[in-house]
């Protein structure tokens, strides 16, 4: 059985407990948490002081390794504030989920994994709709080969997320 999302999320992501700008130049912090708004930033950071820092990161020089922005920025999120984040009742992944799968609890924990990934990294499942059909109809061999994404994604995210589907099957051949 593959690890949990919540525990490789962060291998996945990365671990930055200040806001820097992603390979795109998006503010970002915390296991890859975008940040769109000197607000996001504010409730993401909980501190008033995190609306400035946002504007004065997205000005920065784009294309450097998270760990370069962190001798120019001052504020530090808590491990507390990087976990909550990976709850899935709040966090942006478990809520698009809900949005267009709200079934999701009743799937297999692999499953589930699999499906808040592909959220957390490209939005929402709804990009994958023959992914989405298979795992409702319970085709597990389908459904892992619909959750491949194209690079930058890497193999070995996508072979994750593809065996975490697959265990399923070895769940349903146990019972």
């Amino acid at each position: 059985m593959p690890k949990p999302w919540v525990e490789m999320l962060p291998v996945f992501e990365g671990r930055v407990n200040h806001m820097y700008l992603d390979g795109k130049g998006v503010v970002t912090c915390g296991v890859g948490c975008a940040l769109r708004s000197p607000e996001e930033a504010g409730a993401r950071f909980a501190d008033p002081r995190a609306a400035a820092e946002w504007k004065a990161v997205l000005a920065m020089e784009r294309g450097h390794v998270a760990e370069w922005y962190a001798a120019r920025t001052t504020l530090r999120m808590s491990d507390k504030l990087i976990n909550d984040a990976l709850d899935i009742k709040t966090n942006w992944a478990g809520i698009m989920l809900y949005k267009y799968a709200p079934e999701y609890e009743s799937w297999p924990r692999g499953v589930i994994d699999a499906c808040l990934d592909i959220s957390y990294n490209c939005g929402s499942v709804a990009g994958f709709p023959h992914m989405l059909a298979a795992i409702r109809a319970g085709d597990w061999g389908v459904a892992a080969v619909q959750s491949r994404r194209e690079p930058p994604v890497s193999e070995f995210r996508n072979d994750w997320t593809r065996d975490s589907i697959l265990s399923a099957i070895a769940l349903e051949a146990a019972a």
